[in-house]
This record gives C-alpha cells, structure tokens and sequence, in this order.
C-alpha cells in the first residue's frame, strides 16, 4: 500500500466522474474514505469551503482540496504508481486514453431526461 495519508474522494452515489479515481485507489490498494453526497449533503458540502468551483469530485489528500476529475485520476495514478510521469510516451498513451473516455462522455447521445445515454448502463432498468 501506498503511504499517502488520509484521502476522502468525495461525489454522488453514482458511477461518473469520480469512478476513475475510486478504480485507481482501489487497485492501488490505497486506504480512501469514499464520501457519497446527494441534495442536502451535497449543499452542506458546498457550503463547508472544501469544494472548489462549487462542483464534485474532489479530492481532499495531502491537507488540499482538489478539483477537476482527470486532475484528480491522474494524482491518484501518480500516487499509486500507476502514471509514469518520468516517462513522456507513458504519459501520452495514459493521457490519451483519459481524453478519449471524456470525449466518449461528452458527445455521446442524451436520453430523453438529458443524461448520457452510458448511465442507463449502470442503472437497474433495462435499456430500449
């Protein structure tokens, strides 16, 4: 396990962009606090100074609180060893698959509530 004290990832009690994250602490074998926020908690979290931007995740590690989901998923990769920041081709193909997902979740089709159509894979209903 990596010494990286205590970290809380904090985000809806959802697959989205905190899941990159959440994947690379747990196979990193790093001990995190997985905070899940919905309405209300979600408003007091915004409201306690620990959520930059006013939007989730955020990653509280290291006495900082840190926004912006790629950012976070590649600080947690750094941290568990998984990102090779000494090696620029590593840290090319790495980039390039975190940029392809994003552009995956941001162009792809909307269902009729306006989510992306990739949630509907995650939910308990079936699909059309």
């Amino acid at each position: 396990m990596v010494d990286s004290g205590k970290m809380t990832l904090t985000y809806f009690d959802l697959y989205g962009r905190a899941e990159a994250a959440r994947q690379i602490l747990t196979h990193g074998k790093v001990e995190f606090t997985d905070a899940r926020v919905s309405g209300p908690t979600f408003q007091a979290f915004k409201d306690s100074g620990k959520c930059p931007g006013g939007q989730v995740p955020v990653l509280e590690a290291d006495g900082i609180c840190m926004n912006q989901s790629q950012a976070i998923a590649r600080f947690c990769a750094m941290k568990t060893g998984i990102y090779n920041s000494a090696d620029p081709k590593a840290c090319w193909r790495d980039d390039m698959v975190i940029n392809t997902i994003e552009d995956f979740a941001t162009t792809m089709p909307k269902m009729e509530n306006g989510r992306p159509t990739i949630f509907a894979m995650f939910g308990e209903a079936a699909m059309d």
